[in-house]
Parts: structure tokens; sequence; C-alpha cells
């Protein structure tokens, strides 16, 4: 357990003290801040974890595709969570929706992967 707790310390240190404002605003649009961010959250979750090579890049592919899409708000529209997306909870309910993804992924890694 300690292993995931180390995974969602790397989420959050990948996710938000290393994306910069350039990667936020740009990689729902573009390739390459997408990627880098993608590799950075990445290559965090692995350097907490000290997990390998396949995890990082299954990780960095799921987190690319979550990342890149509107996979999220199309998740949302499909629960029917439009007020919650789009609503007074805007940009919250995203933010939240996003993580548990994010987490998701970890724990799917750590569950059956590592």
């Amino acid at each position: 357990m300690e292993t995931l707790t180390l995974a969602f310390l790397g989420h959050l240190v990948g996710d938000y003290l290393l994306q910069t404002d350039w990667m936020a605003e740009n990689k729902k649009y573009k390739t390459m801040p997408c990627l880098l961010h993608s590799a950075l959250w990445a290559g965090s979750v692995v350097f907490f974890t000290g997990w390998g090579f396949l995890p990082f890049v299954l990780l960095l592919v799921a987190h690319f595709i979550q990342d890149r899409t509107y996979l999220i708000r199309d998740w949302m529209h499909l629960m029917g969570q439009d007020r919650f997306a789009t609503g007074s909870y805007s940009p919250w309910g995203m933010v939240i929706v996003d993580n548990t993804l994010h987490l998701l992924q970890i724990w799917l890694i750590w569950k059956f992967i590592v």
C-alpha cells in the first residue's frame, strides 16, 4: 500500500508542480506540450514508486489520451453530469473527474502490472 501512496504523490507532483502554463494551456490542442506533460507525469509516478519501463509507458499513453482528448467532458456527458462539468461547479467538477481517472489508472497499473 505504501507504493500506491507514493504513486498518488507522484501524480500530484507531476500533474501540478511540474506542469507549466505552456503545457496546461496547449496540451488539449498540440501534441508536444501534451506529450511532454504526460512524460513528466508518468516519470514522476515512476520516480516515486520505483516502477519500471512498462508502467511508465502505460501511464504515459493513458495520460496523453486523457489530456489530449475530450474524454473527461464526453464521460461526464455520458454519465449525465453536464451541470457538474459546466455549471457552478466549473471547472472543479472536471478537475475532480480528471484526477479520479488518473488515480484509477495508477491503481490499475499497481494492481495488475507491478
